[in-house]
C-alpha cells in the first residue's frame, strides 16, 4: 500500500533517523510510527542554527551598507514569518498551565 504523505510529512522524513527506510505503512498508527522515527537531536540542532543565524544577522542588521530596504524585505519575508512560526509552536506545546509571555 502507498503511504500518502502530506508536506509536513514529507520535511519530517528530513529530520527522520531512518526517513523512510525500515518503516513499513500502518493506517491506524502512521503517525505514531512516524513520530517515533524523529530524531530529535537532529531536529534541536537544526533549529538552533537557524536561530542563531537569524539572531546574528538581526543583530548586525545596523552594520550594513546595503540598501535598506533589503534588509526590511528580508525581516518581512524571512525574519518575521519565522518567528512567527516559532511563536506558534511554543504556544501550541505548553509546558504547564502558564500562559506563554510574548516575544
Amino acid at each position: 500500500m502507498n503511504n500518502p504523505q502530506t508536506a509536513d510529512e514529507d520535511r519530517i522524513d528530513i529530520i527522520a533517523q531512518n526517513g523512510n527506510d525500515g518503516l513499513h505503512y500502518d493506517a491506524e498508527n502512521s503517525y505514531l510510527v512516524k513520530a517515533q522515527s524523529i530524531d530529535f537531536d537532529r531536529l534541536e540542532m537544526l533549529v538552533r542554527e537557524r536561530i542563531a543565524a537569524l539572531r546574528l544577522y538581526v543583530s548586525n542588521i545596523d552594520k550594513a551598507v546595503e540598501n535598506p530596504a533589503i534588509h526590511n524585505a528580508i525581516c518581512r519575508d524571512l525574519v518575521f514569518p519565522n518567528i512567527g512560526l516559532l511563536a506558534q509552536f511554543i504556544d501550541a506545546v505548553r509546558i504547564g498551565e502558564k500562559p506563554c509571555e510574548p516575544l
